[in-house]
């Protein structure tokens, strides 16, 4: 018998112009994003810190290099402030960075040393070690 966990994702799925309107958000601001994001929104996309490469996979098809790693910028600090939405080894972060390397965009020495600087996920932005 299978029972519903309200903390778990039902077949969400990555939307990629919620995405959009973040990226909006990290033209304009990157601290202080509990001001700037809605409680619903908040609630509504923290699935997003569990979801698995697969679900982020096709991010990379439809944004550029720059915006996937703005992307890891909005991720990186919402994770440090937005309830809920600690992603620890399942982090965003983490898949957008594996994108980027499928790519060829990454590592970036840069990037590595901003997301260290303002995050205190020890799995950032390489994953687990196993």
């Amino acid at each position: 018998m299978t029972t519903w966990d309200p903390n778990q994702p039902q077949n969400q799925s990555v939307d990629k112009q919620q995405l959009a309107q973040f990226l909006t958000l990290t033209e304009q601001q990157l601290t202080a994003l509990v001001d700037h994001l809605s409680e619903e929104t908040i609630n509504n996309q923290r699935f997003l810190m569990s979801l698995s490469l697969d679900d982020w996979q096709p991010v990379g098809d439809h944004f550029s290099a720059a915006e996937l790693k703005q992307l890891v910028k909005f991720f990186t600090l919402a994770e440090m402030q937005l309830p809920g939405w600690e992603g620890q080894d399942k982090s965003p972060v983490i898949w957008l960075c594996k994108i980027l390397k499928q790519q060829g965009e990454f590592p970036d020495k840069t990037l590595t040393q901003w997301v260290k600087a303002n995050s205190n996920n020890r799995f950032l932005p390489y994953g687990s070690v196993l």
